[in-house]
């Protein structure tokens, strides 16, 4: 609302009566003016919160509150969207009609809400102008005014909308406004699953190759240690079996061992979305992006230690040094991964959960408070009565 670019308009922003009344005296017809933006000083004085200034304006020229500039709002929407009740009296008192005029199909009640302003919002619910249907009306995004007070997290809204009687309830509205609905749509919900179905499939068809094809191949037969290559202590290399199962025993143990874990978390990420679970809510999704980021380092380890035991071994081999440190970085990126997903979908979404609640169970307590003492005062009065008096009565 800055940059007035008339005499009046000036005025009417900085709350100057005197200057406003000679402005008026000199061109009773500035009050019909518009700036460049089509702002009439009305919607300056109404945005400020100048009570005198918009009654001088409105005996001027009361068809500006029906005026819209060149974003869809009248000197209505904007008092609303400032929480000016005391300008919005006026206005609704000298053009009822305006309450129902919307900016981009939002209705003035949902700028009250959308703007955090309890105190305009309840004004407008006890207005005789509008019906229930316009007050329970959906804005463009499909929303009704408890539906946003509940995305923003309005709590004393929230509790204020739920107990009056011009507000309709039903299951979403309630669902959402008591924090129960599912944070993902179904069009968010059916991409990611199938971005992770697409990645987890890639990762167990490799896993079940490296399984059945091993680095270093397998012995074409039995063979007796000190024979072919079998070493020490090995007895017999049996036919079949993995070469490196017997000269890298350490690094192929790993091997294997990160190689089957990163199939079952694979696997698992496949079957949870084919088998219908409801996964519509952030904890399962987490449980799934945990368990992807799993199988992509221990697929990523699989393929480390297949590197060093087929590598040779030499001081002047880079790649061996590369190798030989990636067992030290692995476990921390691992935990590090986990523990922020653990806290973006595990952790966060409770602890949400819990503010919400103690919040609205801290508006109730006040409520119930509220209605004590108002009982209390009933009885007192009661009691303090005249026998005459309750005759009368």
């Amino acid at each position: 609302m800055a940059d007035p670019s008339k005499p009046l308009h000036m005025s009417a922003f900085l709350g100057d009566l005197a200057s406003t009344n000679n402005d008026l005296a000199l061109d009773p017809g500035s009050a019909k003016e518009v700036d460049s933006r089509g702002r009439t000083a009305l919607h300056f004085a109404a945005a400020e919160g100048h009570k005198e200034i918009v009654e001088v304006l409105l005996k001027a020229n009361k068809d500006a509150c029906l005026k819209a500039d060149v974003g869809g709002r009248i000197p209505l929407h904007l008092a609303a969207m400032k929480g000016q009740v005391e300008v919005m009296k006026e206005l609704i008192n000298e053009k009822p009609e305006s309450i129902l005029m919307k900016m981009h199909g939002y209705t003035v009640l949902h700028l009250c809400v959308r703007c955090n302003h309890l105190g305009a919002l309840k004004l407008l619910l006890e207005s005789k102008y509008i019906d229930d249907k316009f007050i329970n009306s959906n804005d463009p995004n499909n929303e009704t005014i408890l539906l946003t007070s509940a995305r923003l997290k309005q709590f004393e809204t929230e509790g204020y909308l739920v107990s009056h009687p011009r507000i309709s309830l039903d299951s979403k509205s309630l669902a959402k406004a008591f924090g129960f609905e599912n944070s993902l749509n179904n069009d968010q919900y059916e991409k990611l699953r199938g971005n992770l179905m697409v990645v987890a499939s890639l990762i167990a068809q490799m896993s079940f190759r490296v399984a059945t094809n091993p680095p270093g191949g397998f012995w074409p037969g039995d063979t007796k240690e000190f024979v072919d290559g079998c070493p020490g202590g090995s007895g017999i290399c049996k036919a079949g079996t993995s070469v490196l199962a017997y000269t890298s025993k350490s690094d192929y143990h790993l091997f294997t061992a990160c190689n089957a874990l990163s199939f079952v978390a694979s696997l698992i990420v496949i079957l949870l979305p084919i088998s219908q679970v409801p996964l519509q809510n952030k904890c399962l999704v987490g449980i799934l992006i945990i368990l992807m980021w799993s199988a992509i380092i221990l697929i990523a380890a699989t393929y480390v230690f297949s590197m060093r035991m087929i590598q040779v071994q030499t001081d002047n081999e880079i790649f061996s040094k590369v190798f030989s440190l990636a067992p030290i970085f692995l476990p921390p990126l691992i935990f590090g991964l986990v523990s922020y997903h653990l806290i973006q979908f595990g952790i966060c979404p409770i602890l949400n959960k819990i503010y919400g609640i103690a919040k609205r169970c801290e508006f109730l307590d006040s409520t119930v408070k509220k209605i004590k003492n108002l009982k209390s005062t009933a009885v007192n009065k009661l009691k303090n009565l005249k026998p005459h008096g309750c005759c009368q009565v």
